[in-house]
């Protein structure tokens, strides 16, 4: 199960290579879980929609059986036939990933290359607690995150991000050159640097501005 305010993120992802490579992709876009899988010769995929962002829990389950998987979001229910001209088997690589892990971009059948933001709860698969087993230290499950895992139910206000390289930073498109307003928290180990930039071109000529921290 899963709950979050924010939209555009991958919950679930696993693949692995046998004769041909073979994958299950579950992704949260446009209020919308969409669901992909390949079993070898044949991606098939489905969408299931609802308001997925505003904090309510929500229950995920893809279920395989023989040639038929069901895709079920709370109370609504997709069905995938397996092909016959493929196997019905899928055979995973060890390390399978809940809520994001490392380069999405290169993972086929995702729709979102972000890593998920809130709170999951009773994450099974098969009969294995992927979070109990966590919770008990066991070497076989692993977090990652920039911070520690919380057992409890928080409410995410905010994503925090970390520039490690003073090349890094994040280019934004804005719309509305007119106005606009800018809000941030930030904590820097440097007496100086730049916070935000850009470029202006007005009737009267080109120039910029820059917000700095001295």
């Amino acid at each position: 199960m899963f709950r979050t305010q924010f939209d555009d993120s991958a919950l679930f992802y696993a693949s692995g290579e046998s004769l041909k490579h073979q994958y299950i992709a579950a992704s949260i876009k446009n209020q919308s879980i969409y669901v992909e899988m390949d079993f070898g010769d044949n991606v098939m995929s489905t969408i299931l929609t609802d308001d997925l962002t505003r904090s309510y829990w929500h229950n995920l389950t893809i279920y395989h059986e023989h040639r038929t998987v069901r895709i079920i979001l709370d109370q609504q229910m997709k069905i995938l036939e397996v092909p016959g001209t493929v196997s019905g088997n899928l055979l995973f690589d060890p390390e399978i990933y809940f809520g994001g892990g490392p380069d999405l971009h290169k993972k086929k059948g995702l729709a979102s290359h972000n890593n998920f933001v809130g709170s999951l709860k009773n994450v099974y698969y098969d009969d294995v607690s992927i979070l109990y087993e966590l919770h008990r230290g066991n070497p076989k499950v692993h977090y990652h995150g920039v911070l520690e895992a919380e057992f409890e139910e928080n409410e995410v206000n905010v994503i925090p991000i970390t520039y490690p390289f003073a090349t890094s930073h994040i280019w934004w498109p804005i719309n509305h050159a007119e106005e606009f307003n800018i809000k941030f928290d930030f904590r820097s180990s440097r007496p100086a640097a730049i916070l935000a930039y850009s470029d202006v071109t007005t009737k009267d000529g080109n120039g910029y501005w820059e917000v700095s921290g001295v």
